[in-house]
């Protein structure tokens, strides 16, 4: 993706991101909807909750990624502000680097089975 795509998709994404909290747990999961079985997403909008209530045990009890979805969200949304103010692409750069190593395998594989573990975790508590 091109730099400037991507300072344009990333507040985008952001507001999406904000949208989602503010109204998370409103809209059904389609995955669960659809199968009767949790995605690995689901319960990240408690998780977040109980995050913004302080409550850092159970939020990772409920979902782990909800815990990773508020510090990237917080972090990106930072990084951005800090790349617009001082007209830098350090965001950018990042992206490029994350996405080369997505393109190795091992780091792949290591992301998937985490996905995985969590949608197992997910499945016997029962989300």
């Amino acid at each position: 993706m091109a730099r400037r795509p991507f300072y344009v998709l990333v507040p985008v994404l952001c507001a999406a991101g904000y949208a989602w909290l503010l109204c998370g747990g409103l809209l059904p999961c389609p995955f669960h909807w659809l199968t009767g079985l949790p995605c690995p997403g689901c319960g990240a909008a408690r998780s977040l909750r109980a995050l913004l209530a302080g409550d850092v045990a159970r939020a990772f009890c409920v979902n782990p990624v909800g815990i990773v979805l508020a510090v990237g969200l917080a972090a990106v949304s930072l990084w951005l502000l800090v790349d617009g103010l001082f007209r830098r692409d350090t965001l950018y750069r990042c992206f490029l680097r994350v996405e080369a190593a997505l393109h190795r395998r091992l780091v792949l594989v290591g992301l998937f089975s985490l996905i995985f573990a969590n949608w197992i975790w997910n499945i016997y508590k029962g989300i």
